[in-house]
């Protein structure tokens, strides 16, 4: 608190704060306990039941085996050896490739590199809401189709997209088709079981689950093969060469351990676990609409909606605007996903769900998490109206110009 005045995070879907207990599980294998894993001797084997331990403990919480878990340095490496692994391992059965119109630039930008590459991509339809056209997405289906890839969650916007209902037609039209998603914005959050819903690949980043930034897994079913796309020693992974971060790995066991310690394992009570958030962002919402005009809510609501995330066009203002304002009151947000900001184009996300690139530009991500308290949304709730009745009387954007 600076000058009595709270400090509120609200942007952890770019990076979430690590707690005191992360940081603490990080330490001996900095100082006491660091070995390289693939040697025999005490430090060594140290690491390597660490690593073992917590693809054990992940595992578990997405029901997988053990070893279908790889560490990997963050979700942008997880998406990537999922989609070029499977695009080169699999060319010969097919180039054809489908993914939705509101992936994350890890996988919307390695879509952009295969097509240079020979490879057919087509970017599936999502509706108002954000969610995925099924109908379209069975259209598009061929013979030459090897990967569909489908975030859990849609980024920026926290759709919970139907993998279910996806796998389904997969199962229906091509069952020789790989499914790949991106869970990241759900991982924690939102129920997931890869045997209930047909995932055959799974990304998931630390930076976004309250673990260390540099750390992510990628679940990978057995059977399936991947070509490299980095070539060095393997260690403990037969799909990633190179030495694993033991120290990271460390800290993304013990925040998924705190994410889940009150669920005894059954994934059916994440939801419960979370209600907390909800009910944080539910009051935050509530009182916008409230007490402020002219904003437009981007992506679903309510339980079709991840308990964190909120994501709100404030129309005539421009969002880097806003984000500055806050940030000088220490309510820190984001304009969308940091992976895309720098261009200043509008959200390719929010132009997916029919925003105007005027709508686009005044977007404010508020994401939520379990630290957040009430009296930390109550201030934001008083002082964000000051904000945007403020930017507006200083505005050159008119009405007219986002109809």
């Amino acid at each position: 608190m600076e000058n009595d005045r709270p400090t509120v995070y609200l942007d952890n879907s770019n990076l979430s704060i690590v707690p005191e207990e992360v940081v603490n599980a990080m330490h001996p294998y900095f100082s006491t306990s660091f070995g390289h894993p693939a040697l025999v001797h005490t430090p060594g084997r140290n690491s390597l039941k660490l690593i073992e331990e917590s693809r054990k403990d992940i595992s578990r919480t997405i029901n997988c085996e053990a070893d279908e878990i790889t560490f990997t340095s963050g979700l942008t490496e997880s998406n990537n050896i999922a989609i070029q692994g499977i695009a080169y391992a699999y060319k010969e059965k097919g180039n054809h490739i489908l993914i939705s119109k509101v992936e994350p630039p890890s996988v919307s930008r390695v879509a952009d590199v295969l097509e240079t590459e020979g490879f057919k991509v087509e970017r599936v339809e999502v509706n108002e809401k954000g969610f995925v056209k099924l109908e379209h997405l069975k259209e598009r289906i061929s013979d030459e189709t090897i990967l569909i890839s489908i975030s859990g969650v849609a980024d920026e916007i926290g759709t919970i997209e139907p993998l279910k209902a996806v796998n389904e037609i997969i199962e229906d039209k091509n069952p020789e088709i790989y499914l790949h998603t991106d869970f990241s914005n759900g991982y924690t959050k939102t129920p997931i079981d890869v045997q209930e819903t047909g995932i055959d690949l799974l990304s998931v980043g630390g930076r976004k689950i309250h673990s260390p930034p540099g750390i992510g897994f990628l679940f990978v079913r057995d059977g399936i093969k991947l070509r490299k796309i980095m070539e060095g020693t393997l260690t403990t992974s037969t799909i990633r060469p190179g030495l694993e971060t033991v120290p990271l790995i460390g800290g993304m066991r013990k925040a998924v351990e705190l994410a889940f310690q009150h669920t005894h394992g059954n994934l059916t009570t994440i939801p419960k676990h979370n209600e907390k958030v909800r009910n944080l962002r539910d009051r935050l919402y509530e009182n916008i609409l409230e007490r402020i005009d002219d904003i437009l809510l981007n992506g679903s609501e309510g339980k079709k909606r991840s308990p964190s995330n909120l994501n709100i066009s404030f129309r005539y203002v421009e969002g880097e605007s806003i984000t500055l304002k806050l940030s000088k009151k220490g309510i820190y947000v984001s304009t969308g996903s940091a992976c895309a900001r720098r261009s200043l184009k509008p959200s390719p996300v929010l132009k997916a769900i029919g925003r105007t690139a005027e709508e686009s530009h005044g977007s404010i991500i508020f994401e939520l998490s379990r630290y957040n308290t009430v009296e930390e949304i109550d201030y934001v709730i008083e002082v964000l109206p000051e904000v945007i009745a403020a930017l507006r009387q200083i505005s050159a954007l008119e009405p007219e110009q986002s109809s």
